[in-house]
């Protein structure tokens, strides 16, 4: 560092030109200071040579104001050493003036002596002048902190501290704080001069993260020997591109209810900000660190991918989430109606939209056909249609919100088929014959009679032996021949269907009306059959019953009165006389109730078999006996 008065030898021998003329001074135009420091302003003046010092030169330096008769406050005077009270014991002349050297030092620096100074050089009259140039002390409280350039994030960075050097008796040290978190520092000071003022120069470097936004960084100015500590902060400024730090994660919501999207950006300086839906935009704002947006009334068109775009200069960053809306299916698109001939392959096309996905489901006379479970589309292949897949076809699409159909009709032309109902049977009045086809489109029916050479159908005219109906039910034709009179033997129809697809001819089987007489009369036989077997065994159960019971109770063995078993045999009393003899032969003898002949109008008879003779000598046990109850109404 140069010493001061180097320093203003230096400055003297650079001054040439229009500085350094006739009547001309040179100072610096500006000048810091730190506050309770000194400062040294570096001054020089000029005046022709054919002026003449008659009492020596002498100098005056004033504040604020180059005119004495304004009266400005005396800062120093050489001749009489009185000053403004401002300024006293704060000021000396530190430049010979017989040299034209006249720099300044002040003392004490306080804020009311920031201001402009002016010099006057005094050298016997006429030879007293007041310079117009003068030196702007600026007064300042710390050092100067500043970044050199623009901080960008992940761009080494340089930040300068400034401290005036411009007190002689005073050398500044200048150190850093608030380092710790900085990567990849490094610092390097110099001392530079412009236009005579001195300043110390610390530069550290260091490579900024977008963290390190808002973070202060410290510089902090000693001088040795003195407990005088200066510090300066600065609010490091960051700029990066936008960090998108929040929006909403993904989102289900069922139709017709609001949802509000958020996106939080942070970045430096602010972003313009955006809400796409695939390449439209919903909502933007310019210069702002966030922006909702509001969905009211969601319906299918709302379901998809919702992006927040941020960008700023130094970046563009965005964020995705997907809106999940929840609804029934829509009505599901089918083929046209199809008319198609049996025997060709055809493909049925069902696509529905819902979410979640609908279960898709072809149906045909309430018979499932074909399903799809959470698929978008279902298809229904019948490779070799018949007369049976004409009808109606139903796409049912369901899922949890809701069911919804739609139909489409599958037309099948097909060639005549003589259903096996069709026949002839007797009526009162002859023959009646039935002919059922199906066929699409609708048949020409004919009846043939061979045997008789004719041929007819419903638009033949009646005639007294014949008349041929018809009438249709869907692709069902019946067509009816009616033959009156009787016919002898076998006769022989055949039924004639026709259409663009083809023919059939059957022969309709006469049903005789004597054989189904008889199989009336053999299945009514067959049913009393039945009935009287399951009374007989219903009748057999119960006399074993009774068998049972009677074997608990007293046996028959031999007494005056035995036991008597009735009988439901009602006869008159000449009857059982000429009976009585025979059952003597049998059993032994008839006991008659006490009561005598007037009662025999009872159903009852009285048969003893205990008196009979037995070879063996041993008499029966009572599971050998047998009885009988004989009732005659």
């Amino acid at each position: 560092m140069l010493p001061f008065l180097t320093r203003v030898e230096y400055f003297k021998r650079s001054c040439a030109g229009t500085l350094c003329g006739p009547w001309s001074a040179w100072m610096p135009d500006k000048i810091y200071a730190l506050r309770n420091t000194c400062v040294a302003i570096p001054c020089l003046f000029n005046y022709p040579d054919d002026v003449r010092v008659y009492s020596g030169v002498h100098g005056i330096w004033y504040f604020n104001s180059p005119y004495p008769n304004t009266y400005p406050p005396v800062v120093f005077k050489s001749r009489t050493r009185i000053v403004h009270e401002s300024f006293k014991g704060r000021t000396e002349l530190i430049g010979d003036l017989n040299q034209k050297n006249c720099s300044l030092q002040i003392n004490q620096l306080s804020p009311e002596l920031q201001g402009k100074y002016y010099f006057r050089v005094d050298m016997g009259r006429p030879n007293i002048y007041t310079y117009t140039e003068h030196a702007e002390l600026l007064i300042i409280d710390s050092p100067m902190v500043e970044p050199l350039d623009e901080i960008v994030t992940n761009t080494q960075a340089e930040v300068k501290c400034s401290v005036p050097d411009n007190c002689p008796e005073l050398k500044p040290v200048v150190s850093w704080y608030n380092t710790k978190e900085l990567e990849n520092t490094s610092i390097y000071s110099s001392v530079q001069s412009h236009e005579g003022a001195w300043m110390l120069f610390s530069v550290i470097s260091f490579l900024p993260t977008y963290e390190h936004n808002g973070k202060n960084l410290g510089c902090k100015v000693q001088f040795p020997n003195t407990a005088m500590e200066y510090k300066s902060l600065l609010s490091l400024d960051i700029k990066y591109g936008p960090r998108v730090l929040k929006v909403n994660d993904s989102i289900e919501a069922t139709e017709g209810s609001p949802v509000t999207l958020h996106c939080v950006v942070d970045s430096n300086p602010v972003s313009q900000i955006r809400w796409l839906m695939d390449d439209a935009v919903l909502k933007e704002v310019e210069f702002a660190n966030s922006l909702t947006l509001d969905l009211e009334n969601l319906n299918d068109t709302d379901d998809g991918t919702y992006t927040c775009i941020a960008e700023n200069k130094y970046g563009v960053m965005n964020a995705s989430l997907y809106l999940s809306v929840k609804y029934p299916p829509r009505k599901p698109a089918v083929n046209s109606s199809l008319t198609v001939s049996e025997g060709e392959s055809i493909l049925l096309y069902c696509t529905a939209n819902g979410n979640p996905s609908p279960i898709l489901t072809w149906m045909m006379d309430g018979k499932v056909k074909s399903n799809s479970v959470y698929k978008k589309e279902l298809t229904l292949e019948i490779p070799e249609v018949t007369h049976e897949g004409d009808g109606e076809y139903w796409c049912v699409a369901e899922n949890e919100f809701g069911r919804i159909n739609s139909s489409l009709t599958l037309t099948v032309e097909y060639r005549p088929i003589i259903m096996p109902e069709s026949k002839c049977s007797q009526t009162r009045d002859g023959i009646q014959c039935v002919c059922v086809v199906k066929a699409n489109p609708e048949p020409s029916i004919q009846f043939v009679l061979p045997d008789q050479n004719i041929t007819t159908n419903d638009t033949d005219s009646e005639t007294e032996r014949q008349f041929v109906s018809s009438h249709r039910d869907g692709h069902t034709v019946t067509s009816i021949l009616e033959l009156r009179g009787e016919h002898d033997g076998e006769i022989n129809v055949l039924c004639s269907a026709r259409n663009m697809y083809g023919d059939k001819m059957e022969k309709l089987l006469l049903q005789q009306q004597g054989a189904l007489l008889w199989a009336i009369i053999i299945g009514a036989i067959g049913g009393v059959l039945l009935v009287t077997f399951c009374i007989a065994t219903i009748c057999c159960i119960s006399q074993r019953n009774q068998k049972k019971n009677l074997a608990q109770s007293s046996s028959f063995s031999q007494s005056e009165n035995p036991p008597v078993i009735y009988s439901s045999v009602h006869e008159d009393l000449g009857k059982l006389q000429k009976k009585e003899g025979e059952k003597r032969l049998i059993q032994g003898q008839i006991l008659l109730d006490k009561k005598g002949t007037t009662e025999l109008d009872m159903d009852y008879a009285n048969l003893d078999f205990s008196k009979l003779s037995v070879k063996d000598g041993n008499v029966h046990t009572e599971e050998e006996t047998e009885y009988a109850e004989i009732r005659v109404k």
